[in-house]
């Protein structure tokens, strides 16, 4: 009878356990667990620009995710560009765009998981001739002035454009200054300067675009030190100018009254090279770049000048 009872005993056990290890294999399963739709994303890619003549275009849905449940298929199929169009492997994570003509293509993916849940992702693919492309805009961005102790400067290049949205690279380098400098992140579109010390720098910006094709700026740092007295530049507009010749005058003066009348000049008075006042009056026509002398009644200097009808009173 004991025997028996621990036959029983030993028979409930053993089936307790193994429903308890069906149990958990059922969940395993998701049978009870449910399915959490924002664990899977389709990722169709990065749009691509290609210029003709062009084979075939692959794409790829390698980044796609689903993080617990299993993708069971994947589509592609193509909503809108030139046709006809030819897709290789549309059931595949790879496939294949063959013979694609000038146009924009829009591609979607579709993937679905085991819990039948359906995301979506659409890359564009732009198909141009080869003269289309155009070049990148480089824009190195305002100048920069700064007061040391600065330790970092960031140089930005962010408003960098493209027309064909193409861009492929950044290159910031130092193309002159008054000492050393440390660049960092040159490959980038902001890039970073320090180890910089007072002075002025100039950096170059070079942006390409996946053709090869390229356009520079060029931005100015001016770095100066704390209440050194140092003369900031001021934004305003500079006006280049030289000086032109008039004619040959062999007296050299100063504190001179000038006036001028039709094509006559007038050089009146002041302190000559012996810082004597003088009365000499040299008249210059702009005619015959030629040069005349009269007499003031009286020697003056710093002495005012009035042009009135024919006359120059001084």
């Amino acid at each position: 009878m004991k025997r028996h009872s621990f036959f029983l005993l030993f028979f409930t056990l053993i089936t307790s356990l193994g429903f308890g290890i069906f149990s958990c294999q059922k969940k395993f399963l998701c049978e009870d667990c449910g399915c959490k739709p924002d664990e899977i994303y389709a990722d169709a890619g990065p749009d691509i620009r290609l210029y003709l003549p062009v084979d075939s275009v692959v794409l790829s849905a390698d980044t796609s995710r689903i993080s617990y449940f299993k993708i069971i298929s994947f589509a592609w199929r193509q909503i809108s560009g030139p046709s006809p169009s030819q897709l290789i492997n549309e059931m595949s994570f790879h496939s294949v765009l063959k013979n694609p003509e000038k146009g924009t293509y829009q591609i979607e993916l579709i993937v679905t998981d085991s819990c039948n849940f359906i995301v979506k992702d659409t890359v564009t693919i732009i198909v141009s001739d080869p003269g289309d492309n155009k070049p990148p805009i480089a824009n190195a961005g305002p100048d920069i002035t700064d007061t040391l102790p600065t330790i970092e400067i960031i140089l930005n290049g962010g408003a960098s454009s493209d027309p064909d949205q193409n861009i492929s690279s950044y290159a910031w380098k130092l193309i002159s200054g008054s000492g050393p400098v440390k660049l960092s992140a040159a490959n980038s579109s902001n890039a970073v300067i320090s180890e910089f010390g007072q002075g002025t720098y100039f950096f170059e910006l070079t942006v390409t675009d996946s053709e090869g094709q390229f356009s520079k700026d060029t931005v100015k740092v001016f770095v100066v030190e704390p209440g050194g007295g140092q003369c900031v530049p001021h934004e305003r507009e500079q006006i280049k100018g030289s000086f032109i010749r008039v004619g040959n005058n062999n007296q050299v003066r100063s504190e001179v009254a000038v006036a001028s009348q039709d094509n006559l000049v007038f050089f009146a008075g002041g302190y000559d090279s012996q810082k004597k006042i003088t009365d000499r009056v040299d008249i210059w026509n702009s005619d015959t770049d030629s040069w005349t002398q009269l007499k003031l009644s009286i020697a003056r200097s710093r002495v005012a000048s009035v042009a009135a009808g024919n006359k120059v009173i001084f």
